[in-house]
């Protein structure tokens, strides 16, 4: 018999049971009264034949699908891979099929790009700004479908949420660099936050702000080509090293992708790291501690971040009317050879 053609029907008949006895023993039925040896025979057959429950078939007789929907965009930064990875491992521990949705782009373009727009999911877990809403990407969606967002500092819709409490961890790396005595501050960005109907960003605010109260001004770097590349990082460190006698001592970089990025377009051209610029990046990805010199960093705990997600997700699947629940994950400064 092909094993990619075993139906139930299959089982029952070779261990000479109902169809309905197979189906209880499957899903283990505590109700269901059968004898043990019994469950043990059709599960032993089922394995026998290679038999594999029809999920759509299940899912419209129980009403789920036993999937969790994984929306995750920006996948050229490292970070966001591990988060869908560490997710995904995650959900699968919990019992539950991952259905992926990703998309390159910052800002997320899962209506062109994703696949649950097709396949019903019993929650999702999405990575989103804190003006995302995955019913704004998903057409139909059933507003009743659970949803936890990860990301950001904060909601105002009141979802369920677990963010980042990136003020945390960029303070800690301000204050270490602050001991030092600097004057020449400056913050590389990828995208005009907080103009061009962006929102501001927490992390930048906080630094130019620390810094403001010790009266310094920190000069903010908008990327030459806007995006979360080490390309633009690299671009943007071989233009600095042309102004001569104007360097900044440290850069603060919006993430580790751009900070790598820099700290080899500022080598390039011989401007040496630590010693005539500091670079600090933000997230704690792998990349950035096999540099010659590890780069200091504020490390984003992943494993605590998706762990609390999944099971936010996980209790509102078993009890649909407990409170909404939104936790903030606390990100630490790593001092690396950079600072």
């Amino acid at each position: 018999m092909s094993r990619g053609l075993v139906s139930i029907r299959d089982v029952a008949r070779m261990a000479g049971v109902s169809l309905s006895t197979v189906s209880q023993a499957l899903n283990d039925n505590a109700a269901a009264r059968i004898s043990e040896e019994t469950r043990v025979r059709v599960k032993r057959v089922a394995a026998e034949l290679g038999y594999r429950p029809n999920k759509l078939a299940r899912s419209l007789i129980s009403g789920r699908t036993d999937t969790i929907g994984l929306m995750v965009s920006g996948l050229r930064n490292p970070l966001y891979v591990n988060v869908l990875e560490t997710a995904e491992r995650l959900v699968m521990e919990a019992g539950y099929q991952a259905m992926l949705d990703t998309a390159p782009s910052w800002r997320g373009s899962y209506s062109q790009h994703g696949r649950l727009n097709d396949w019903p999911v019993d929650g999702i877990l999405m990575w989103a700004l804190a003006d995302q809403n995955a019913h704004d990407f998903i057409s139909g969606l059933d507003p009743r479908t659970p949803i936890v967002y990860l990301g950001g500092s904060a909601r105002a819709d009141g979802s369920e949420h677990v963010g980042l409490d990136v003020v945390q961890g960029a303070l800690q790396a301000a204050t270490a660099i602050a001991e030092r005595g600097v004057q020449k501050v400056a913050y590389a960005v990828p995208y005009p936050f907080g103009r061009d109907g962006l929102p501001a960003e927490d992390r930048h605010q906080a630094v130019t702000t620390f810094f403001g109260q010790r009266g310094v001004v920190v000069e903010t770097l908008l990327l030459p080509r806007q995006e979360e590349t080490q390309a633009a990082g690299r671009e943007l460190g071989l233009l600095l090293a042309k102004r001569s006698g104007q360097l900044p001592e440290v850069v603060f970089c919006h993430n580790d992708v751009i900070a790598i990025g820099l700290y080899h377009g500022l080598r390039r051209t011989g401007v040496r790291v630590p010693e005539d610029v500091a670079i600090v990046g933000f997230d704690g990805i792998e990349e950035g501690q096999v540099l010659d010199k590890p780069l200091s960093t504020v490390r984003i705990p992943v494993d605590e971040l998706c762990q609390s997600a999944v099971t936010f997700l996980i209790e509102r699947l078993r009890e649909p009317a407990r409170a909404v629940q939104q936790h903030l994950v606390g990100t630490i400064y790593q001092p690396g050879e950079t600072t």
